[in-house]
């Protein structure tokens, strides 16, 4: 371990750069923290303190040295990675917020509980309150969605678990809209076509004169033809023509 080699006074150059980052990356726990925890780095006098979990717990993300890329590290091989060293004498892995190749990548990407997050207005309606505690600023510098996962977990641990009990509620929301849209597209399928009966063909009209006066009388049915003919008889004539 790095700390016994300083008590022992056998700490190189290497193990102090060690443990400088160690120290650094312990100052942004809501991105990376190392499975062992720095507490004092010591001085001339007094040796440096460190505590070691008994759990590990999770991965830290560090910049891999040769192509910059980010790669999350699994906390129990946090030292053996800050100790490799590249060919040429560079360290082989960098904080993920450390310069690489002249660059320093600045992340965007806003907490979650941010209140300038597009998201702000579900947040508010879930009942969960802003990052920052009037002192720090509002987290608008994480790197990822896995950084911001992160910083979640660290520093927001109930929001966090507020926000995935209600992303898992709607997930099953929309699966159930899907299935009972499907199930109504089923039950159509099988319905098939609706079919029309045939429409039967309209009766031709029946059409009487008048023997008195010529008058025509329609109808579909020839006795309604008639009734109105006789009708009209009994009221403009008078009286019904007789049939000869």
């Amino acid at each position: 371990m790095v700390t016994t080699k300083l008590e022992q006074g056998e700490a190189t150059a290497d193990d102090l750069e060690v443990l400088k980052n160690l120290i650094e990356m312990q100052d942004t726990t809501d991105e990376v923290e190392p499975s062992d925890r720095v507490v004092s780095a010591g001085d001339d006098t007094n040796p440096a303190m460190m505590r070691t979990r008994t759990v590990s717990a999770g991965y830290v993300t560090l910049r891999r040295q040769t192509d910059g890329k980010l790669v999350d590290i699994n906390r129990n091989q946090l030292l053996m990675r800050l100790r490799e060293r590249l060919p040429n004498g560079q360290r082989a892995w960098l904080r993920a917020s450390e310069v690489w190749n002249g660059r320093r990548r600045e992340g965007s990407t806003l907490c979650r509980l941010h209140p300038e997050h597009d998201d702000r207005a579900h947040m508010d309606s879930l009942g969960l309150g802003i990052c920052g505690d009037g002192i720090q600023a509002p987290k608008a510098n994480l790197l990822n969605r896995t950084a911001v996962d992160r910083h979640m977990r660290a520093k927001h641990k109930d929001a966090f678990e507020a926000i995935k009990e209600d992303e898992a509620r709607r997930r099953e929301d929309a699966r159930d809209e899907a299935q009972a849209a499907i199930a109504v597209g089923v039950r159509e399928s099988l319905r098939g076509p609706v079919v029309e009966a045939p429409r039967q063909p309209e009766k031709p009209l029946v059409s009487v004169s008048c023997g008195l006066c010529g008058e025509e009388f329609d109808s579909k049915i020839k006795v309604a033809a008639h009734s109105k003919m006789k009708k009209h008889q009994r009221q403009a004539h008078g009286g019904e023509a007789q049939e000869e």
